[in-house]
Formats: C-alpha cells, sequence, structure tokens
C-alpha cells in the first residue's frame, strides 16, 4: 500500500509518495524540516529586531546633528547682534526734569560704539483725583511695645471748692473723768476770807476781814471743777 504526504518546506506544498515500511524516517525527516523552518524565522526576527535597532539610532544620531546644527545657528546670530551692539552702543545718560509745559529735549555725545544719551523731560501735570479704595482687611495685632520712660512732674494743679458739711457723727464715748482742781485753799478761820496774793491762778490765801459795816455779810466762795475760776456769792 502507498500513502501520500504532504510536506511544506519553506512555504512550498510537496507530495511524496512512500511505503508504510518507509513512514517513519519520512516523519522524522519533516520534524526535522520543521525545526529548520522554526529556526530560519528566528532568525529572520533577530535580523529584523538588529535593523530597527540600528534605524532607531540613525535616527538619534541625526537628531544630535540637527540639534547641534541648530545650536550653531543660534550662537552665529548672538554673535551676530552682540557686534552690531558693540560697534553702536548706546548708554543713558542724565535725565532731567524740566518745569511743566516746557519742550522736551534730547542730546547724543561722545563717538560711536560709546554714545551716551542725555534727556530733559518736562514734568506732567496733576492727574485728576482717583476714586477711593476698597477698604483693607484688618490686620493682625502687634506685639505690645516697651514700658515708656517716667514723664516729668506736673505742676500742682489749684485747690479744689470746699465741699459740703459732712453729716453728723455719731455720739463718742464719755471720756475718764479728770484729776481733782485745787479748789479753795485749805485751812482758814471763822471771819476770813479768801484774797488773791498774786494775779497767777489759784495763789489765794485766808485773811483776816478788815473794814466795818452796819450789817454782817456772808461770803461764800464757790470753785468751778471745770476751769478752776473762784466766785463769791454775798448775803
Amino acid at each position: 500500500m502507498i500513502e501520500i504526504t504532504p510536506l511544506y518546506a519553506q512555504g512550498q506544498l510537496v507530495i511524496e509518495l512512500v511505503t508504510p515500511e518507509a513512514g517513519g524516517a519520512i516523519a522524522a525527516r519533516a520534524a526535522a524540516q520543521d525545526a529548520r523552518d522554526l529556526a530560519a524565522e528566528a532568525a529572520a526576527d533577530r535580523t529584523q529586531t538588529g535593523l530597527d535597532a540600528q534605524a532607531t539610532a540613525a535616527d538619534r544620531i541625526q537628531t544630535g546633528l540637527d540639534r547641534q546644527a541648530a545650536l550653531g545657528s543660534a550662537y552665529a546670530a548672538a554673535q551676530s547682534a552682540s557686534d552690531a551692539a558693540s560697534v553702536s552702543r548706546l548708554t543713558i545718560g542724565a535725565v532731567i526734569t524740566a518745569p511743566e509745559g516746557s519742550p522736551a529735549e534730547a542730546t547724543i555725545n561722545d563717538e560711536a560704539g560709546s554714545q551716551v544719551l542725555s534727556l530733559i523731560l518736562p514734568r506732567g501735570s496733576q492727574g485728576i483725583q482717583g476714586d477711593t479704595g476698597p477698604q483693607g482687611i484688618q490686620g493682625l495685632q502687634g506685639d505690645a511695645g516697651p514700658q515708656g520712660i517716667q514723664g516729668i512732674q506736673g505742676e500742682t494743679g489749684l485747690t479744689g471748692a470746699t465741699g459740703p458739711q459732712g453729716i453728723q457723727g455719731i455720739q463718742g464715748a464719755t471720756g475718764a473723768t479728770g484729776a481733782a482742781g485745787p479748789g479753795v485753799a485749805a485751812g482758814g478761820t471763822t471771819g476770813q476770807v479768801l484774797a488773791k496774793v498774786s494775779a497767777a491762778d489759784y495763789d489765794t490765801e485766808w485773811v483776816d476781814q478788815t473794814g466795818g459795816g452796819t450789817g454782817a455779810t456772808n461770803l461764800g466762795y464757790t470753785a468751778d471743777p471745770t476751769g478752776g475760776i473762784v466766785t463769791s456769792n454775798t448775803g
């Protein structure tokens, strides 16, 4: 019996006519061919990957070259501007404010490359009053300041008017009894009278009564305990 076995090799269909005895050998060759095909495909993939990597590297190199070219152009432009500035350099000198309504003046002196511009500008007129701005927010509480120094002593003020009479105070306690006064001098006899010896207080003595009269006179003396005054009573 003859078998027909299809084989695929590198994308082509191959028909082999084999006998059953040769079937095992053919299968082995087919497996080997499949392995070779897989290896070839893997190699092709690796080759393509390498080509892609090379293309990426080439793109990066080109990008770097483009950046270098751009930097060179920018440097050349900056150098050209610097050279032009060096050739004609202008600095500002004095700026003077003139009265309102005066004409403006501009003066350039010195040589090219180091010229100085001086200006005389009139003062502008007073602008109109602007609108009042909104109230600002409340600021934070500041820290307490240091204690100030002691001020000088002020002058004495005028004497105030006398205040009204205060109410009557309560009755105070009765004081202690004072010592007994000198009173009438001790001694004396019947018929004698008390007479002053000198102008000093309490300087008295008993003397005999002198002079005459038609009637008897009774003399009585009373000593004031509060003032020590001696008074006489006749009767």
